[in-house]
């Protein structure tokens, strides 16, 4: 039941992502996507990439900005309450845009502290990674990816813990449905 529910949800999320493109495509002009991406060739090529300019830059702003926080939300939401709270998906995206709406400053503000410590965060990696470069030699290079690898896993686990914490914060420990343990899960 709940492995439906949350592939459903996934293809939710791959609609939202192509409106999500329509969108930009709508509001950039016909011939942004081609430009765009002519610009990423170039840039992967070596030479300097020329970005193009949407047509509405300010209006793409405020619909990606809009867009990308409900559809994120619908996620951040509604994966934990069909796994831990039991709920039917469609309930389950109902509280998540209800709680989405209701919380936008909480929202922001612990995006925008999550956005700046990871910014920071990558920069101290950056310093790491060129020290470790300079030993040079297969051995920097492998140092290098392992701190890397290290780094992506530790970003993860804290936007796993906080999108938990948040939907606890939201919708309380009371929405937890109770799970007898067994021997072939843990509990974590």
């Amino acid at each position: 039941r709940k492995a439906g529910a949350l592939a459903t949800l996934g293809m939710i999320q791959i609609v939202l992502a192509i409106a999500g493109g329509a969108l930009v495509g709508l509001l950039a002009g016909s011939d942004y996507w081609t430009n765009y991406m002519s610009a990423v060739r170039g840039a992967m090529s070596g030479s300097v990439p020329v970005m193009p300019q949407p047509d509405h830059p300010g209006l793409l702003m405020a619909a990606q900005l809009l867009f990308n926080y409900f559809s994120y939300a619908i996620m951040l939401f509604s994966v934990p309450l069909i796994l831990f709270a039991g709920a039917n998906l469609s309930a389950a995206v109902k509280d998540s845009l209800r709680a989405s709406i209701s919380n936008v400053g909480a929202n922001a503000l612990a995006a925008l502290l999550f956005i700046l410590s990871v910014a920071l965060s990558a920069l101290v990696m950056l310093l790491v990674s060129a020290m470790l470069s300079l030993i040079g030699g297969l051995f920097g290079a492998v140092l290098v990816l392992m701190v890397y690898i290290a780094y992506g896993a530790a970003v993860l686990v804290v936007l796993v813990a906080g999108s938990y914490y948040a939907w606890r914060d939201t919708f309380g420990d009371e929405t937890a449905v109770a799970v007898p343990p067994s021997l072939d899960s843990i509990e974590v």
